[in-house]
């Protein structure tokens, strides 16, 4: 097994005799940044939601609001004098994506079921579609091949 290397390797843990006021914390930004991938990528492991659902959620209000509380959990680290490392900060945010995870999981459940009846509909339109789609896609080849063979 090969041992996860510390995004922040410059961090340096806190002693806790610091004073308040000398006490730094690691930047926790690895939570919001994400690493950017090149076109080839993006195109070999398309989001399966869709890149406008994440442009829709990522907004300025979005950002502003993720800042707000990460200055929130620096402060609070700061004053309770942990002795923050680069691996607290690799746990804090493996964690931080399974809640989120969990909550969008719940989330989509939720309007799922108050919305079960129309998703059955748009489901079966789709499916009504694609079966007709295919019927006339192997109807025009079969037929264009016995014009061929005739």
């Amino acid at each position: 097994m090969s041992k996860k290397k510390p995004r922040s390797a410059a961090a340096k843990p806190i002693p806790p005799e610091a004073a308040q006021d000398d006490v730094q914390v690691p930047l926790l930004d690895d939570m919001i940044e994400t690493p950017s991938l090149s076109e080839e990528e993006k195109s070999a492991s398309p989001t399966v939601l869709g890149d406008g659902l994440f442009e829709a959620l990522l907004t300025e209000d979005w950002s502003t609001s993720t800042a707000k509380i990460l200055e929130q959990a620096v402060e609070s680290i700061a004053q309770q004098r942990l002795a923050w490392t680069p691996t607290l900060t690799d746990e804090l945010v493996d964690a931080l994506k399974v809640r989120i995870d969990e909550t969008v999981h719940a989330w989509l459940q939720t309007v799922i079921v108050r919305q079960a009846e129309e998703l059955q509909s748009t489901i079966l339109e789709a499916l009504s579609q694609e079966i007709a789609s295919t019927i006339k896609r192997l109807s025009d080849s079969q037929n264009s091949e016995g014009a061929d063979g005739e």
